[in-house]
C-alpha cells in the first residue's frame, strides 16, 4: 500500500474518531466526549506541508496490549486520582479501542474518553489549521498537543500524546455544567487527566 493510501486511511480513521464529539451525553460510551464546535474541522489530517511533532525522547510506550481491553487502560488506583466515577464504558470506533468514564453525579465533574488512536500527533500537527484551537504541550515528558473546534474555552478539550513512532494515546474531555470554574479552561482538566493516565502507563 502506498504512502498516500495509509494517509487517506489515517485520517479517515481519525474522522471517526471525532465524529463521535456530536454526542450531547458526556461519556456516552459510543463516541467521545464533544469536543465542541464543527467535527468535520476536528479531523487531523496527513496532507503534504505543515509542521512535524516532536520526536519522542524517552522510553516508548507500547498501547498494543490495551486494545482488546481499552477500559484497563488507568488502573483504579489512577482512576481514583481522577474521581468518583461510574465504570468505563468500552467501544470501537473505526478500528481504535476507547473507553469512556463519566462521573457518578449526576451534575458536575468531568466526563472523558481515552482513545488508541491510528493517527500519530503530526497527523495532528500537520492538520492544526482545521483546528480553532491547536496549542502544543508535553504530557510526563512526552510530546502532545491540544486542540479543539472552538476556541478551547467551553468545556471541551482534546489531547493528543505521542508515546512511540506507532503509538499516540487520545484524551478528549468533557466539563459537565457551565458554573464549573474549569469550563473555561478544559484543556487543564484535559492534561491533568492525561497525566494520570500516562503516569499509570509508565
Amino acid at each position: 500500500m502506498n504512502r498516500l493510501a495509509l494517509s487517506v486511511l489515517a485520517a479517515t480513521a481519525a474522522a471517526g474518531l471525532l465524529a463521535g464529539c456530536n454526542s450531547k451525553e458526556p461519556g456516552n460510551a459510543t463516541g467521545a466526549p464533544e469536543t465542541g464546535g464543527n467535527t468535520q474541522s476536528n479531523t487531523p489530517t496527513s496532507a503534504p506541508g505543515g509542521d512535524e511533532a516532536p520526536p519522542v525522547t524517552g522510553p516508548e510506550i507500547s498501547l498494543d496490549k490495551f486494545k482488546s481491553a481499552p477500559c484497563t487502560l488507568v488502573p483504579a488506583e489512577q482512576l481514583s486520582k481522577i474521581g468518583d466515577l461510574r465504570e468505563g464504558r468500552p467501544a470501537d470506533r473505526q478500528g481504535q479501542p476507547q473507553c469512556s468514564w463519566e462521573p457518578k453525579a449526576s451534575t458536575g465533574g468531568v466526563a472523558f474518553t481515552l482513545t488508541i488512536s491510528k493517527s500519530t500527533l503530526s497527523d495532528y500537527y500537520k492538520g492544526k489549521s482545521n483546528y480553532n484551537y491547536f496549542k502544543p504541550t508535553e504530557i510526563s515528558g512526552y510530546p502532545s498537543a491540544n486542540f479543539d473546534g472552538t476556541e478551547g474555552k467551553n468545556g471541551h478539550c482534546g489531547t493528543a500524546i505521542a508515546l512511540g513512532k506507532d503509538s499516540t494515546l487520545v484524551v478528549q474531555i468533557t466539563v459537565r455544567g457551565k458554573e464549573s470554574p474549569s469550563y473555561t479552561t478544559p484543556c487543564v482538566e484535559s492534561e491533568r487527566i492525561s497525566t494520570v493516565a500516562i503516569d499509570g502507563l509508565k
